[in-house]
């Protein structure tokens, strides 16, 4: 057993830049869950006292209390995990609801009061997809390309961005803009604007992940980095998986830096399939789930 240390001291020898230490893992806490089954692309909730969790197929949402260790069912309508949306304050949730109507798709906008359980259909069922974020405690949402803001005012909307017609588009309270840095034919998913509101992250399908202005300007590539999510306004973390055409063989998950000059593998694929990386709100933690549907904590520090 004394081969490993041996070959990593070598390795850190040899290529002293691969072993370069930017984020300290303190503990690897692994979630146990009191129902066993699959939990998927794990979401912290706004102070950071629970993580929000979906099945593989993004059916239903449950809330899992990190300090009483107790497993909520919030909703088990079909779709619910996907787009999933806090508001500020975490007392109230949006989902979309995916339903077949004349056995074609059909989504429609659903509240949930975090605090009483209430429930709120906001919208009836439609064709088109909808993509919904918060201005403070009130919902609004994109569909067909038209920001429903309903009593929100313009000047109070911060910054988000949606997927159209595989390009992005930022909406904010200058209006609505399509970005598309890479230019050509291509496709974007993964979107996310940082904590500081002045830059974007999206991966290009084929092409990787990238961090750019938000008006698409300047992007920086880092490689391939597979669901980035934003650790502070200078890092990125995200997943570099392999599949064998069907099912994800192998995932680790990097920690990135945005101008793309510093990368820290953190985790290894003998230990686990690390895929969909979450962090939480004080950028101390992050939450992950494996293959196999299990849930582990990184508790992490900045150096």
């Amino acid at each position: 057993t004394m081969k490993k240390p041996i070959l990593l001291f070598l390795i850190t020898l040899l290529l002293p830049g691969l072993a370069a230490q930017y984020l300290e893992v303190l503990s690897v806490d692994k979630q146990e869950f009191p129902v066993a089954g699959g939990y998927f692309y794990p979401q912290f909730g706004h102070d950071g006292s629970y993580l929000l969790l979906t099945s593989a197929n993004y059916s239903g949402l449950k809330k899992w209390d990190l300090n009483t260790r107790l497993m909520e069912v919030l909703t088990a309508e079909p779709g619910a995990g996907y787009a999933a949306r806090l508001s500020e304050d975490g007392g109230e949730l949006v989902f979309t609801k995916i339903e077949l109507v004349n056995k074609l798709r059909h989504n429609s906008l659903h509240r949930i009061s975090l605090a009483t359980g209430e429930k709120q259909k906001l919208t009836e069922p439609g064709r088109e997809a909808i993509t919904p974020a918060f201005a403070g405690k009130r919902v609004l949402y994109v569909k067909a390309g038209k920001l429903q803001r309903g009593a929100v005012k313009q000047a109070e909307i911060k910054s988000m961005v949606t997927i159209e017609n595989r390009k992005m588009v930022v909406y904010s309270s200058a209006g609505r803009k399509i970005i598309d840095p890479l230019g050509g034919d291509a496709s974007y998913i993964w979107p996310s604007i940082s904590p500081d509101g002045t830059k974007l992250l999206f991966t290009a399908a084929g092409r990787g992940t990238y961090v750019s202005t938000l008006s698409g300007k300047n992007a920086v590539a880092l490689g391939k980095l597979n669901a980035p999510v934003w650790l502070s306004n200078t890092w990125v973390v995200g997943m570099d998986d392999k599949d064998d055409g069907g099912r994800v063989v192998e995932s680790v998950l990097w920690l990135v830096s945005a101008d793309g000059h510093k990368k820290q593998q953190l985790t290894t694929a003998s230990d686990f399939v690390a895929m969909y990386p979450a962090v939480s709100p004080g950028g101390n933690q992050i939450a992950f789930n494996t293959d196999k549907g299990e849930v582990y904590i990184l508790n992490i520090k900045l150096r």
